[in-house]
């Protein structure tokens, strides 16, 4: 029976171990979400590329997103077994937080997904300089320019 408790204990503690490493997952997500404001609002890069950036938040917010389900799924196995426990554990505040958070990060992700998707497109990438097909006065053959005499 103590063997059971300590493995329900060691659970819990797994529990808290992987939400706080989804924590500081979520902490990277918002550093890179930084960098790619940055490079919007230049039109320049900065540290990273940009496609880096955008591919790295979407496997960061699917990362942050599986680690907040494995953490509320390792403790509400614990609490759901009372009649081995010998005590009571209740879902305090915590643990509603944590459901929170899975929400959180879920829609974080979908979001991440959605701007890859318009990053991949044609202009989606503001650090990119597009370039013109061809210049004016090739393409207008009539155009003729004034000539001067210096006046």
């Amino acid at each position: 029976m103590q063997s059971v408790i300590s493995c329900w204990k060691v659970a819990v503690w797994v529990a808290g171990l992987v939400a706080s490493i989804g924590v500081a997952v979520l902490g990277v997500f918002c550093f890179l979400s930084v960098l790619q404001l940055a490079m919007l609002s230049s039109k320049e890069k900065v540290v990273l590329k940009y496609s880096v950036v955008v591919i790295s938040k979407v496997g960061i917010g699917l990362l942050a997103a599986l680690l907040a389900i494995a953490a509320a799924g390792l403790f509400a196995l614990q609490i759901d077994d009372r009649e081995n426990n010998g005590y009571e554990i209740t879902r305090g505040p915590a643990f509603y937080i944590q459901i929170l958070v899975i929400v959180l990060n879920s829609a974080l992700f979908v979001m991440s997904l959605y701007d890859m998707f318009f990053a991949r497109r044609e202009g989606g990438d503001p650090t990119t300089v597009s370039l013109p097909v061809e210049a004016t006065t090739y393409g207008n053959p009539g155009f003729r320019e004034q000539r001067t005499n210096g006046k």
